[in-house]
């Protein structure tokens, strides 16, 4: 009989100390700050840790950093040439353990990469008036609209892509298990390469190259001339 009032002294020890644990994880939750970091201009961005990045397209700002107030001095901008990377410094266990977000807002961005598990987002439209390039190399996620005469987009790893818009020319590769999403990036010439087992939904107006290795498949909408060569299990085939 006297070990149900001891199991439930033990219960109550155990719930009182959680209470300070919760209101500590609430306050640093809480506790979230924006901070802004000049830089000089660039084109091609970078993004090499887990970290939220909404680009905008427009004059220059100063990037600004949301987070956790101890966090977010630990987040790097390294501006180098024509290139802006973003990362954490120090100890990389950052990267997995808080959430950070990164604004940023600038002119003639053409060049998108993400290495590791980053997301980003275009806020907008982002316009070049030669070519976009979109590259992911692990678990990225890119997402927006684009318009550009030229766009390139690669994955190697299980990252995705999901963009919309306007261009002339499309080239998508893919190594690995990502997906590409683009049946609405209105495209005329489209050329897709696949190894392994992503997929990719495209659109293509007059001609479209197909060369899977693999189980990846192509999904197509528009009506172009298509070419194709096919090794392993994928498949092509029209939207419905």
């Amino acid at each position: 009989m006297k070990s149900i009032p001891r199991f439930a002294f033990v219960l109550a020890l155990a719930a009182a100390a959680m209470v300070p644990l919760l209101s500590s994880s609430d306050s640093m939750a809480a506790d979230t700050v924006k901070t802004e970091r000049p830089v000089n201009s660039f084109q091609q961005l970078e993004v090499m840790d887990a970290v939220n990045v909404y680009l905008t397209q427009g004059p220059a700002k100063p990037v600004v950093i949301e987070a956790e107030s101890g966090v977010a001095s630990k987040v790097e901008l390294e501006n180098s040439g024509s290139t802006l990377k973003i990362y954490f410094g120090g100890h990389s266990f950052f990267s997995s353990r808080h959430n950070v977000n990164v604004y940023i807002t600038a002119p003639d961005v053409s060049s998108l990469g993400i290495f590791g598990s980053g997301d980003l987002k275009i806020i907008g439209k982002l316009s070049s008036k030669d070519s976009i390039r979109i590259s992911i190399s692990g678990s990225g996620n890119v997402s927006g609209e684009l318009n550009s005469p030229t766009v390139t987009a690669s994955i190697a790893g299980a990252g995705d892509i999901k963009v919309r818009g306007k261009t002339r020319d499309l080239k998508v590769s893919i190594a690995g298990s990502g997906d590409y999403d683009g049946f609405d990036l209105m495209a005329e010439n489209t050329s897709v390469s696949i190894v392994g087992s992503g997929d990719a939904h495209v659109y293509a107006s007059k001609n479209l190259r197909v060369s899977t290795a693999g189980s990846g498949d192509v999904t197509y909408g528009g009506d172009p001339e298509v070419h194709t060569s096919i090794m392993g299990s994928g498949s092509v085939k029209k939207k419905r």
